[in-house]
């Protein structure tokens, strides 16, 4: 569903890489890729998990080369159509050409000034980028930290499409009654053109 209303505002088709922060298993941009095969994606994910990335989009794509940046996304890997980065090295996304960026429940586990540096990597974009924000409302982490969606650093000059709670992304299936359950909180999506600042 959120594949589809990102489609829906044409969002696949536009120059530049997609990024996905925190694709789980890897589901969304396998999924991108294969309903759009030009797609250029950059997955970004924990250590471990993106393992897990990496091996599922590899079953469905398996002659497809792939590289995994470590310390300098250099002209060279930016020739690679399928890039695999471990969160920790984020600050490498910095002045990239990415026109969209995607985070589906994983922002919400993230302290304010790791929240505060993705925008800004986001914002220095070589390409007008777009971002699609699912999360909940607000968290409490474990150290006591309180995590709120609206106190993210979104920007009065940012342009909103989307903003409100999720339809579809309140409740999750479960193998035993009740089948359908709530989530730990409202669900927010929203969905923005990010208004561009290069850094230095």
């Amino acid at each position: 569903l959120s594949f589809d209303l990102l489609n829906s505002h044409g969002l696949f088709n536009q120059p530049g890489y997609i990024c996905i922060i925190g694709d789980g298993y890897g589901f969304l941009g396998t999924l991108i890729r294969m309903m759009f095969p030009k797609s250029k994606i950059i997955f970004v994910n924990l250590g471990k998990v993106l393992l897990f990335d990496v091996y599922y989009f590899s079953l469905i794509f398996k002659d497809l080369p792939v590289v995994l940046v470590q310390d300098d996304l250099n002209e060279k890997n930016q020739n690679h159509e399928i890039i695999f980065m471990e969160a920790d090295n984020y600050e490498l996304l910095k002045g990239l050409p990415i026109s969209l960026f995607i985070n589906i429940s994983s922002m919400q586990d993230m302290n304010p000034e790791v929240i505060q540096h993705y925008f800004q990597y986001m914002r220095s974009s070589l390409k007008i980028p777009y971002f699609y924000c699912c999360n909940r409302l607000e968290k409490k982490l474990p150290d006591g930290t309180m995590v709120r969606f609206l106190d993210y650093p979104w920007d009065k000059d940012d342009e909103i499409l989307i903003d409100e709670l999720s339809p579809w992304y309140q409740t999750y299936p479960a193998p035993n009654p009740p089948f359908w359950r709530s989530f730990d909180g409202p669900i927010h999506h929203r969905l923005v053109k990010l208004k561009r600042r290069p850094l230095e």
